[in-house]
C-alpha cells in the first residue's frame, strides 16, 4: 500500500470527541447543577430513520415548534431555524422535571415541554476486548458502534460513514475483513469486493451467510456465489485473537480464527481494517447504551471499557425510586405500548423500543430498518404533536388514534441499506451477486420451518437451450462449440434486457418462501428475485405489499387445524398464492427473456409448474453458542418473572459508601490471635510445597474475582439473548463439548488434581 494509511480514514477530526474522552477520567461522582436551561417544544435523542422522520412530521404538524437534535455522530438537515442539532452525547434525562443532561456541557440542559423521542436504536453484542491487542484498535471499527464517543483506542463512525471508509480504503488497496453473516455484513462485503484490488474476508460462526433467514439449500447456494466471486469465505469461524504486526513498515492486523467444531482447527488472515458488523435485527440487538459513568469503586479496573445501561437507568431520578421508564431483559429495549409512548411525554421509536403485537402474541420490535424505522418516527411524532399549542390554539388538534399496531407486520427489503446516507434511501450492493429479496413478517428459518415454490435457474436455461435449438436447423448447426457460442450470447442478451427493465439475474431462481410455526400457522413471507419496486430504492409495488399482507392475515385462506393436519391442501393454497404474486409482482412490465424462459410470461394459467422445496425447524435440544443464559435473575423467566431490566440499587449504594468508614467483619467462627491467620491446602505439603496463604491475599483475591464478576455483568447486559456468533468467550469451548467428556474431565480433575495439564 505503499506510504498510504488507514488510519488517516479513520481519524476522528471532532473536537467533541475529545472533550467526552477527558470526562471519562473525571466523571463527576454526582452530577453539577446546570446554571443554563434551554427550552424546547420538542426534543430527539438519535438522527436515524425514526429520528429523521419525526422531525420532518412534527414541522408538517407543527410548523412553529421548536426541536432540538441530539446526535454525536449525525447531522440533521437544517429545514429551518426552529431546528437546532448538538453534536453531543446525552447522559440521560429527568422525566419529571422533563429536563435532558449532555455530556460535554454540564452546565446546560434541555427542557422540553411536549414530549421527547428517544431513537437511539439497536446493535449487536460489544466485542470481547480482550481478545484484541491495544495497538491494533485504531485499525478496528465496527458498524453500529458499543464504543464510548471520543475513546481514543477505536474510531468510532455512523454506519453510512463506515460504508463509505470501506469503499475508500479497499479502492487504493487495502485488505478488508468483515465480520457478521447478516444482510448489513453481506453488503459491506459486496462493496469491498466490487471496489477493491484485493479479496475480502468473511469471517462468521453460523454455517452459512444469512443462516437465519435464508433456508439452508438457498444459504449454500449464496456461499457458492461468494465464493466464485473470490472472497474468503471463512464459516463457522469464530475470532480467537486479534494481533498487531509490521509488514514491509506497515501496520497490519493479524487475525487468527478457529473453527467451531474443532478449536484446533486454526487460521490466520494479515488485514489493513477490520470491520465488525454483527447481525443485530430482531431478537440479536440490543439497545444498551455505552456511557462514563462507571461505578466509582469499578474505575480502577476500567481499562477504558464503557459502563452499559438502559435508558431505564439512565431516566433514573431517585437511587431509591424505580426509574419511570421500563426496559426488556433480553435486550434493554424500552417498553411502549401500539402509540410508541413509553411514560407521559416520553416517546420511543426504532429498534430502541419494542411493543406489545396483539397479532403474533409477542413483543415485537418498533421499527427496524428504513421503512419502518420511517413509520414509527411518524406515528411517535404525531402522537407527540396533538397537544402543542402555538399561543393562538392547538395546532391541527387531532384527536383520532394514530398506532404502530396497523404496520405490525415487519417489511424489509435488500435493494436498500438499512440505515440512510442522505436524505434518500442508500442502494445496497446485494443485487451485485443476484439478491433480490422482500420479507415480511417474521422470516426466521431457525425458528420456522419453510416451504418454497421456485421456478429455478437450471430449469429456465434447460428451456432456453430448447428454444435455441428448436430455432436453428439442424443440418445447418454441427459444430458443439457454436452451439455453446449461440447459448452464451442469448444469456448475455438476457441479462441486459433484465437490467434495462430494472430487473437481476436472480441467485438460484425465483421463487416465494413462506415461513410456518408448528401449528401451521404463516408467520413471514419472502419474495427472491421477485421486482417489489420501480428501480433500486424506487417506490414500492404497493399492490404486491397489501397481497402479502393479506396472505398472512387469512393465512392463505387455510384454517390452522387444515394446515396442521392436512399438508396437501395447505400446499395447494400455497402454491396459488405464490402464482398470484409472481403475476402482481411482473404486471405493468414489459416482457423480457428471463420470464420467458421462466415460463413466468403471459396468464397465470399458463405459468410452469414450479418446484416444491420444505425444510423443517432444526431441534431445540441443539447446542447453539448463540444464546445468551443470563444468571443474574432470580425467577425462571415464565409467568412474567425476569421479563424486565432491573435497576442498580446495590451497586449504587455501595458506590457512596466511604472505604475509610468500613468496619472489617470477622467470622464468629474465626478466633481472634495476635499472629496471622495462614490457610494451608488441603493436600498434603509434599505434595504441594509450602504454599499457605495469609487472610489478606485472599481478600484481595475476592476482590479481583468480585471486580471481574461486576465487568461480566456489564458486558451481558450489552449482549442480546441471541447474537451473531462471532468471538470465543470465556466458556464458549465448552458448550460443543458433550456431557460424557466434561464428566471425565470432572473426575481427571478431582483424582489427579496435583498434575499440571
Amino acid at each position: 500500500m505503499g506510504s498510504y494509511s488507514i488510519l488517516s480514514l479513520l481519524e476522528p477530526k471532532t473536537a467533541y470527541m475529545d472533550a467526552a474522552f477527558d470526562m471519562d477520567e473525571d466523571y463527576p461522582e454526582k452530577d453539577e447543577a446546570p446554571t443554563n436551561t434551554i427550552t424546547y417544544d420538542f426534543v430527539i435523542i438519535g438522527s436515524g430513520s425514526a429520528g429523521r422522520s419525526a422531525v420532518h412530521t412534527l414541522k408538517e404538524q407543527c410548523p412553529n415548534a421548536k426541536i432540538a437534535v441530539i446526535d454525536p455522530l449525525r447531522s440533521t438537515p437544517r429545514l429551518d431555524s426552529t431546528i437546532d442539532h448538538y453534536k453531543e452525547l446525552a447522559t440521560g434525562f429527568n422525566p419529571m422535571e422533563r429536563t435532558v443532561r449532555l455530556m460535554s456541557d454540564t452546565s446546560t440542559q434541555l427542557q422540553y415541554k411536549h414530549g421527547i423521542l428517544l431513537a437511539t436504536g439497536s446493535r449487536g453484542a460489544p466485542p470481547p476486548l480482550d481478545l484484541f491487542e491495544n495497538s491494533c484498535l485504531s485499525r478496528v471499527i465496527e458498524l453500529r458502534t458499543t464504543e464510548m464517543i471520543g475513546n481514543t483506542k477505536r474510531p468510532v463512525l455512523a454506519p453510512e460513514s463506515v460504508r463509505k471508509a470501506i469503499v475508500d480504503s479497499t479502492s487504493k488497496g487495502a485488505k478488508v475483513a468483515i465480520l457478521g453473516s447478516g444482510w448489513e455484513a453481506l453488503d459491506l462485503v459486496c462493496i469491498a469486493a466490487r471496489q477493491g484490488r484485493k479479496t475480502p474476508t468473511m469471517v462468521f460462526g453460523s454455517q452459512g451467510p444469512l443462516w437465519s433467514t435464508l433456508p439452508t439449500y438457498l444459504s449454500t447456494e449464496l456461499r457458492k456465489r461468494l465464493y466464485k466471486r473470490g472472497i474468503d469465505i471463512q464459516d463457522r469461524s469464530v475470532v480467537r485473537y486479534v494481533a498487531d504486526v509490521d509488514r514491509l513498515q506497515t501496520k497490519k492486523i493479524e487475525l487468527h480464527t478457529a473453527k467451531i467444531y474443532d478449536l484446533l482447527d486454526t487460521k490466520r488472515a494479515v488485514l489493513d481494517l477490520l470491520v465488525i458488523a454483527p447481525d443485530s435485527f430482531g431478537n440479536k440487538g440490543t439497545a444498551a447504551l455505552p456511557t462514563a459513568q462507571t461505578p466509582v469503586k469499578m474505575r480502577e479496573s476500567s481499562d477504558g471499557r464503557p459502563w452499559y445501561k438502559t435508558w431505564s437507568q439512565l431516566a433514573k431520578t431517585n437511587t431509591l425510586e424505580p426509574s419511570v421508564i421500563v426496559c426488556f431483559e433480553d435486550d434493554g429495549r424500552v417498553v411502549v405500548n401500539a402509540e410508541l409512548c413509553a411514560a407521559s411525554k416520553v416517546y420511543a421509536a426504532g429498534s430502541v423500543a419494542k411493543y406489545p403485537n396483539s397479532s403474533t402474541g409477542n413483543a415485537t420490535v418498533a421499527g427496524q430498518g428504513v421503512l419502518d424505522g420511517t413509520e414509527a418516527g411518524r406515528v411517535a411524532a404525531i402522537n407527540m404533536s396533538k397537544d402543542f399549542s402555538n399561543g393562538y390554539g392547538f395546532a391541527k388538534r387531532d384527536d383520532s388514534i394514530c398506532s404502530f399496531a396497523a404496520s405490525s407486520l415487519s417489511v424489509w427489503r435488500s435493494d436498500v441499506t438499512s440505515y440512510q446516507g442522505g436524505a434518500n434511501f442508500e442502494v445496497s450492493a446485494l443485487s451485485s451477486i443476484g439478491v433480490q429479496a422482500l420479507c415480511v413478517g417474521n422470516c426466521d428459518s431457525e425458528r420456522l420451518a419453510t416451504r418454497a415454490f421456485w421456478w429455478t435457474n437450471t430449469s429456465a436455461y434447460r428451456k432456453m437451450n430448447r428454444s435455441i435449438m428448436e430455432d436453428e436447423d439442424e443440418d445447418l448447426v454441427q459444430d458443439e462449440d457454436e452451439v455453446a457460442l449461440r447459448r452464451q450470447r442469448t444469456r448475455r442478451r438476457m441479462s441486459r434486457q433484465s437490467r434495462r427493465s430494472g430487473l437481476i439475474a436472480p441467485l438460484f431462481g425465483t421463487g416465494v418462501v413462506y415461513y410456518l410455526d408448528k401449528n401451521g400457522r404463516i408467520r413471514g413471507i419472502m419474495t427472491w428475485g421477485l421486482p417489489f419496486a420501480e428501480s433500486e430504492g424506487g417506490e414500492m409495488n404497493g399492490e404486491l405489499l397489501r397481497r402479502l399482507k393479506l396472505i398472512l392475515a387469512k393465512n392463505a385462506g387455510v384454517s390452522s387445524l387444515d394446515a396442521e393436519e392436512n399438508h396437501q391442501v395447505m400446499n395447494t393454497a400455497l402454491a396459488k398464492q405464490s402464482q398470484h404474486l409472481v403475476s402482481c409482482a411482473f404486471r405493468d412490465l414489459p416482457a423480457d427473456m428471463l420470464r420467458k424462459t421462466h415460463g413466468l410470461d403471459g396468464p397465470i394459467s399458463g405459468f410452469s409448474t414450479p418446484l416444491y422445496r420444505y425444510t423443517e425447524v432444526a431441534p431445540s435440544t441443539s447446542s447453539n453458542l448463540s444464546v445468551l443464559k443470563r444468571k443474574e435473575g432470580g425467577g425462571l423467566g415464565v409467568m412474567g418473572e425476569d421479563l424486565f431490566a432491573r435497576d442498580e440499587h446495590g451497586l449504587e449504594q455501595e458506590v457512596e459508601v466511604d472505604s475509610s468508614e468500613e468496619k472489617e467483619e470477622v467470622p464468629a467462627n474465626i478466633p481472634a490471635t495476635s499472629y496471622p491467620i495462614t490457610v494451608v491446602p488441603f493436600q498434603v505439603e509434599e505434595t504441594y510445597g509450602h504454599k499457605a496463604a495469609s487472610l489478606e491475599s485472599l481478600k484481595e483475591l475476592n476482590r479481583f474475582l468480585a471486580l471481574q464478576r461486576g465487568w461480566e455483568e456489564n458486558e451481558n447486559r450489552a449482549r442480546p439473548g441471541k447474537e451473531d456468533v462471532l468471538w470465543l468467550r470465556p466458556g464458549d469451548e465448552r458448550k460443543n463439548t458433550s456431557k460424557k467428556q466434561m464428566i471425565i474431565d470432572a473426575y481427571r480433575s478431582i483424582m489427579f488434581a496435583h498434575r499440571s495439564e
